[in-house]
């Protein structure tokens, strides 16, 4: 059964007789399309029916739609048009839709559908999308497998050519580059490193030449069709100082902790305190500032479940989620290690497979 044919099965056990998705996230999983992500970005509103796809694309997008969307009804808008938003308002008043089900709907769009379609019942359905999302497919694992190995070959490729006297950006270069050949249509590695409290993606300068000493650790994040793919891996250029191996090990050894504990049941609160507690015994939990884990998946990390300080999610069988410790000690380095993982009946089952452990050699 296709996510469509899904959707359209659950919306009417609900009584539902549409769906409008302004999420891209959703409309990537729901548009009937094979390759949504070759056609559209993202559209304004997309309008699912019992018995069709409505797409209103707004003016910039609508000649593409109209000529790429050939399964779906394309509400073309050319210059001069009425704005798409006043385009679904008249064509919802013309449906004879009873009850619509939406995901986020701007307020103002909101009210007007109210007072122009008064005798439409309009139901966020929200949380509903992204748990019916979150279960994936064996389709959905596997373009997330697809999509890891993509990651992988960029982050080996990056690592390979790291050298002392180099930038960030060269070695971004090699990595990207790679994984824009493999398909994916979007690719970026921030590759961090440099003094003390620099260990954040945010506050890396891509102008600074990596130097013998430097902690180095490279956060790729790509989407290949639309699936979004998040990976990283951390080592040291050169011997490094003892303080600086005891950092990365203890990194790693909390990774491998917070990863095996990411099983159907979890709760959020409980993993994400097992990597607060290891930091807390070795002097750095104020230096672990960031989340443990989101979803990932097509669209990107709305359908997952979180685990950081406030989530109350709890993982289930088939969530896809990341695992990323890390810890960024001023005057030592940072590191950060990260997997996409399938959490399976059996327990947790990376689907990132590039190693580890790395040496970069000077």
């Amino acid at each position: 059964m296709t996510r469509l044919h899904q959707l359209r099965n659950a919306l009417a056990e609900q009584g539902y007789d549409a769906f409008l998705a302004t999420v891209r996230s959703n409309q990537l999983t729901f548009i009937d399309h094979p390759d949504p992500t070759s056609v559209f970005g993202g559209l304004p509103y997309l309008l699912i029916t019992p018995k069709a796809c409505v797409v209103f694309p707004g003016l910039w997008v609508s000649n593409a739609c109209r000529d790429l969307l050939t399964r779906c009804e394309v509400i073309t808008n050319e210059l001069g048009d009425p704005p798409g938003h006043e385009q679904l308002v008249t064509y919802l008043k013309k449906s004879g839709i009873k009850k619509l089900a939406i995901d986020v709907l701007g307020a103002d769009v909101l009210e007007t559908l109210s007072k122009e379609v008064s005798t439409m019942t309009i139901v966020s359905e929200a949380e509903t999308i992204r748990a019916m999302r979150r279960k994936r497919t064996p389709e959905e694992i596997e373009m997330l497998r697809k999509t890891a190995a993509i990651g992988d070959a960029g982050i080996d490729a990056a690592f390979s050519v790291v050298r002392p006297g180099m930038t960030p950006r060269d070695v971004e270069a090699e990595g990207v580059a790679t994984m824009l050949k493999m398909g994916c249509e979007r690719a970026v590695i921030a590759v961090v490193t440099g003094p003390s409290t620099q260990y954040l993606d945010s506050g890396t300068d891509y102008r600074r030449t990596i130097e013998v000493g430097d902690m180095i650790f490279m956060d790729i994040s790509i989407s290949y069709k639309g699936y979004l793919g998040d990976q990283t891996r951390a080592a040291i250029v050169g011997r490094g100082t003892p303080a600086q191996h005891d950092l990365l090990e203890a990194v790693r050894q909390s990774f491998y902790q917070v990863r095996a504990a990411l099983v159907s049941g979890a709760r959020a609160q409980d993993v994400y305190a097992i990597h607060c507690r290891n930091m807390e015994r070795k002097g750095w939990r104020k230096y672990f500032y960031h989340h443990i884990s989101h979803g990932v998946g097509l669209g990107g990390s709305d359908a997952g479940p979180s685990i950081n300080a406030t989530s109350e999610d709890v993982l289930q069988e088939d969530d896809v989620i990341s695992c990323e410790p890390g810890v960024y000690v001023p005057g030592v380095g940072g590191a950060r290690v990260e997997d996409i993982i399938h959490v399976t009946k059996d327990g947790p089952v990376p689907l990132t497979r590039t190693a580890i452990e790395r040496i970069i050699p000077i």
